[in-house]
């Protein structure tokens, strides 16, 4: 072969390989630069890259969204739906994590100009004043060339020439993905927020365990030297653009100072955070929620040292909004002004000594029973002797029996519970519940739930057999109870209570997903037997469902989200201890636990149970 023919075969080889590399790399987009038209996983996209991938999305989504919110990492805890519901708006969450002011900055003018545009909110911490204009991964965490004015060859080159590797993983994360959020899509596509479904489900408990078993998360900064704000200049100066910009346009602008933990606030050298408000006021009124408040000395209002919870960003929404019926710590907020600024910073940066959660935090023990019958002959029963026995005990002392919307007024509105709450508890709706449960906790001014099985209620055999089984009450007697305000009616699920020998091979086993279930037949499977329960109970008794009783305790991350979505507000296990519920808080609700109590317990070892395990705590 002549030396000029092998060398055009090589370079004709070389460009037909370039080729395939960058149309691997434009097919795959793993960075969601290009559209992502094959997958269209976006939620993928903005996890790799939010500061470019949202512009990409929002170029063919825009005419979805009137409003924008633009901040960096701690913009996640803002809920949308609350900003919608006060702006009566449709927002879009342009965080970015690991962003600074001048991401912000150049985001808000793109979008600014760009989009039709009724509200801004710019959102920030205090790490937006300390640094500008720094970038730590041009990969990942880079501006789309359309915002920062670069160069479109180099920054569309840059994708194109990657490492495949990024397309590779990409693929092979899109065969592991699941309902569940993953570390690889933490983004919901549709406004832009962090998905944060598996961490607002989770049960907290008490502080000292949720810092035990979050010790990574929450970071020792008390050696760390005082950070100076050496970015305000150019903080103060992007807010005053952005501000000019929306009054020219006519946009509603807004700025809020996020809540930050005592121990992020420590490091800042406190002058510089009242120079840093003193000049904010005077180019723009806003809500400041950074201040020391009783939320900042408790570890459970975060998921780390440095990011809040939902909870807390519709707290702050509630705050903004006037809300008085929702639960706010008095200290919590304040709209600063020009004209108060100088009293606000004499008070918000002045730590303190301790805080109690005894406040905004209480004990609650839930007892389960199951089988109160006029004598104990098996396991799980309870003679209604002795369950009288239990109940006189527990009034006499001084025990009160709340209902689950006592903790659901407790935890949204702030509604104090009594001295010493106690929740009583059946699950399955055995008739015998009706004739000796039911009228003993009347009888001593007491209250309880049943959590009912759907497809037994009323029945005495085994679904559509004639198998006996333990009779469960009917509708109509449920009727009587709950108009009594005695009994409320719970789920226990319709149909994951099944004897294998008589499911025919379709066995379940609770309401756990099966051997070879796919997740989407499985969830599938989940709301339809939770809907038909729920559906049924509310037509029969015009109550509200709010309380899930997993069948022998057993739960996953996903039932957890499942219900959640579906408007459950309590789920209830089997694990024995205690719980701690915290106002403003929902997700101590989820996953409660249970005393599991039977004959085995008289008056007088319940009694002392209970004492000993809150006395433990």
């Amino acid at each position: 072969m002549r030396f000029s023919k092998w060398l055009l075969t090589f370079f004709l080889t070389m460009i037909l390989c370039a080729a395939g590399f960058c149309g691997f790399n434009l097919i795959t987009d793993p960075f969601g630069v290009f559209g992502d038209h094959f997958f269209q996983w976006y939620s993928y996209d903005l996890t790799k890259n939010p500061r470019a991938a949202k512009i990409t999305y929002l170029d063919t989504h825009d005419q979805a969204y009137d409003s924008y919110i633009i901040g960096c990492s701690k913009t996640g805890g803002i809920p949308i739906d609350g900003l919608n519901e006060l702006y009566g708006a449709n927002f879009y969450s342009m965080l970015m994590y690991g962003g600074d002011m001048y991401d912000i900055e150049t985001t808000a003018q793109y979008v600014i100009e760009h989009y039709e545009v009724k509200n801004i909110v710019i959102n920030l911490g205090l790490e937006e004043a300390v640094s500008y204009h720094t970038e730590s991964d041009n990969m990942s965490g880079n501006l789309s060339y359309k915002v920062d004015g670069s160069s479109p060859l180099l920054f569309y080159g840059k994708y194109l020439f990657a490492n495949p590797a990024y397309g590779f993983t990409k693929i092979k994360n899109r065969f592991q993905d699941s309902y569940v959020p993953q570390d690889f899509d933490v983004f919901n596509a549709d406004n832009g927020t962090y998905d944060k479904r598996k961490r607002d489900t989770e049960n907290i408990g008490d502080l000292s365990s949720y810092q035990k078993a979050n010790s990574e998360a929450f970071v020792d900064l008390s050696q760390m030297n005082p950070q100076s704000l050496t970015a305000m200049a150019q903080c103060i100066s992007a807010i005053e653009k952005i501000k000019t910009l929306c009054d020219k346009k006519n946009i509603t602008f807004m700025l809020i100072l996020d809540p930050v933990s005592d121990d992020e606030l420590s490091t800042y050298n406190r002058d510089d955070l009242a120079q840093y408000w003193k000049e904010l006021a005077h180019i723009s009124d806003f809500w400041d929620f950074c201040g020391n408040t009783s939320i900042s000395y408790d570890d459970r209002y975060f998921y780390d040292t440095y990011h809040f919870r939902t909870a807390v960003g519709k707290m702050m929404l509630n705050k903004i909004a006037g809300n008085e019926e929702a639960y706010l710590p008095a200290d919590f907020g304040c709209y600063v002004t020009a004209d108060n600024v100088a009293d606000r910073v004499a008070t918000a940066f002045t730590p303190r000594e301790t805080t109690n959660d005894d406040a905004y935090s209480t004990e609650v023990p839930i007892l389960m029973y199951h089988y109160i019958g006029d004598s104990a002959t098996k396991d799980g029963v309870t003679s209604a002797e002795n369950f009288d026995a239990q109940i006189a005990t527990l009034k006499a002392a001084g025990y009160h029996s709340v209902t689950f919307d006592d903790l659901i007024a407790y935890v949204d509105k702030g509604v104090e519970l009594p001295t010493k709450p106690i929740i009583i508890t059946f699950d399955d709706g055995y008739e015998n519940n009706y004739v000796y449960a039911y009228p003993i906790l009347k009888k001593y001014g007491f209250c309880g739930i049943i959590n009912v099985i759907g497809s037994s209620v009323g029945k005495d055999t085994y679904k559509d057999t004639n198998i006996a089984i333990t009779p469960h009450f009917s509708y109509e007697e449920a009727q009587e109870m709950v108009a009594s305000g005695v009994i409320d009616i719970g789920s226990h699920g319709y149909d994951v209570h099944q004897i294998e020998a008589y499911e025919d091979g379709n066995y379940r086993n609770y309401a756990m997903q099966k051997d070879g279930e796919s997740e989407e037949a499985y969830i599938d499977f989940f709301r339809k037997d939770y809907l038909t329960v729920k559906k049924d109970i509310e037509g029969h008794l015009n109550q509200t469902v709010n309380v899930y009783a997993y069948p022998d305790g057993r739960y996953t991350d996903l039932t957890e989200i499942l219900l959640m979505e579906m408007g459950i507000r309590v789920t209830l296990t089997a694990t024995w201890d205690t719980n701690i519920v915290i106002k403003g808080l929902p997700q101590s609700l989820f996953a409660m636990n249970r005393y599991a109590i039977s004959d085995d317990y008289n008056a007088e070892t319940l009694l002392q149970l209970l004492e000993l395990e809150l006395e433990g705590d």
